[in-house]
């Protein structure tokens, strides 16, 4: 459980109306207010409220956190498994994302708590599904409009991308997990640095290569030793997360998947970090890192982009986000 009092929460806006199984609370005047008791009923006019009020902070009681986490998981199979026509793709995709980023946040504070790990396991899972059967809402995940951490939407980015790119390279199916999953674990060690060296992350792949870069560069085999001392989280996906930061330059051994996600946690970088358009940003990435992955994956990357609708889009930012 949590040390702080409260966990801040998210609700997607379509949402069938049922009873909240846990207190809501918003933020207001540096304090924080029951909004809706336990058994209170919540619905899709009420979040629409919240938003059209500017109230975007919600929050739980610490120890009802695994009721938020039932609540949301059960919201979303019940929408994702819906044929009722009211029900949109995008409705689907808005509530299994918010459930992804509160998964990213939650286990960002538990790095070691198995109900975390399968709390973000149920997550990405339900991604990989919407990605696989419509392959076009890849634009609308890279569109960063959701008001979340920058860290947290890089890690939504770099899962979504890695699977789409998995599935072209042939993984199976428990690859495919493996490599959405340590894409969406990959950066939880940035929590653990210190404010200076955290910097190093929101200069993008322009950072230059002084001793905090060194330091930032560490993180992702400190929390590869972090998730070795688990039961759970499985060998494979410790080991792309310790070799995320590694290219064919630095480690020439890196397999292919491992390639995968070092490549699409460098690309989206240039999306989400540096608000370049996809097409500016495969045109840059190509010619910084040409050499320095397989150079088959290159090809499907823009396959993946192409699919997903994000190329031929001159001059439209796909990041909206203020961190």
């Amino acid at each position: 459980m949590s040390s702080k009092p409260y966990v801040n929460i998210n609700l997607p806006e379509y949402l069938p109306t049922q009873a909240l199984p846990f207190d809501l609370f918003v933020y207001f005047k540096n304090q924080y207010l029951c909004y809706r008791k336990t058994d209170s009923e919540i619905s899709e006019n009420l979040i629409k409220k919240l938003r059209t009020q500017s109230i975007s902070q919600l929050f739980c009681r610490s120890e009802q956190v695994k009721d938020y986490f039932k609540f949301i998981n059960q919201s979303m199979e019940s929408i994702c498994s819906s044929t009722d026509e009211n029900i949109s793709l995008q409705n689907k995709l808005d509530t299994i994302q918010i459930s992804t980023l509160n998964s990213i946040k939650y286990i960002t504070d538990h790095p070691t708590d198995k109900f975390a790990y399968q709390m973000s396991r149920k997550s990405t899972a339900y991604l990989m599904s919407l990605l696989r059967s419509h392959p076009e809402v890849l634009e609308n995940v890279l569109k960063n409009d959701l008001k979340e951490d920058t860290v947290f939407l890089h890690s939504k980015n770099v899962a979504s991308l890695a699977s789409c790119m998995a599935k072209k390279a042939g993984a199976k199916k428990e690859t495919l997990e493996y490599i959405s999953l340590a894409g969406l674990l990959h950066d939880i060690g940035i929590s653990q640095l210190d404010s200076e060296t955290k910097e190093v992350f929101y200069l993008g792949n322009g950072a230059s290569k002084d001793e905090k870069y060194r330091d930032y560069m560490r993180h992702g085999k400190n929390l590869e030793l972090l998730l070795s001392n688990t039961d759970f989280v499985p060998k494979p996906v410790s080991d792309m997360i310790a070799d995320h930061e590694h290219t064919l330059k630095t480690k020439g051994n890196l397999n292919l998947f491992a390639q995968i996600l070092s490549m699409c946690d460098k690309f989206d970088k240039y999306i989400t970090v540096q608000s370049l358009t996809p097409e500016e940003a495969i045109k840059l990435f190509k010619i910084e890192f040409i050499g320095q992955f397989d150079l088959k994956l290159f090809q499907l990357l823009t396959m993946v982009l192409s699919e997903g609708g994000l190329l031929g889009k001159k001059g439209e930012s796909t990041s909206d986000n203020s961190n």
